[in-house]
């Protein structure tokens, strides 16, 4: 899911107005919630209920990796732009 969301990033999170998509990610998230929250799933699957503070740290893990993401693409960007903060800025077109 998360290679999912990493590709659609570019395309401005076009995935907002796909209705499938948005209900494919949801019914994934609902099983890949009942593989860690059913006790007999998940001691099949040998996993246990994470703690609160597990669940807070996943939760933080997706904007903080969303930002990353960002501050790459954004130095990236600039880089391939040529504007960097070592060259004077110049006021008339070459």
């Amino acid at each position: 899911m998360g290679h999912f969301f990493a590709l659609m990033l570019p395309a401005a999170l076009a995935w907002t107005g796909n209705t499938l998509l948005r209900a494919a990610v949801a019914v994934e998230t609902a099983i890949f919630a009942g593989f860690l929250l059913i006790p007999p799933v998940a001691s099949v699957l040998g996993h246990a209920t994470p703690p609160a503070a597990g669940f807070a740290i996943a939760l933080l893990t997706a904007p903080a990796v969303l930002a990353a993401d960002a501050l790459h693409r954004w130095t990236r960007a600039r880089r391939h732009r040529g504007d960097d903060a070592r060259e004077p800025a110049r006021l008339t077109p070459p």
